[in-house]
């Protein structure tokens, strides 16, 4: 899948500072732990529709409930 969105997360410097010495010793990216826990949210709360003043896009939709049924099964 094509990562290509992004945000940008304010922390302190003692949230930046744990998150940068997690990674390091999971020898991974900051990213990367940031990228698993939220797999691990959409595994915990599952499918979520969008909010209803939003247009509905029912392909996107069925796009979005296989991505959270495939991740489930990992």
């Amino acid at each position: 899948m094509i990562r290509n969105r992004h945000v940008t997360v304010r922390l302190t410097q003692y949230e930046y500072e744990w998150l940068r010495r997690k990674a390091y010793w999971e020898r991974t990216t900051m990213a990367d732990l940031l990228r698993r826990h939220i797999h691990f949210m959409i595994r915990d709360e599952g499918y979520l529709r969008p909010p209803d003043d939003e247009p509905q896009d029912f392909g996107f939709e069925k796009e979005m409930v296989e991505f959270v049924v495939d991740l489930s099964r990992d």
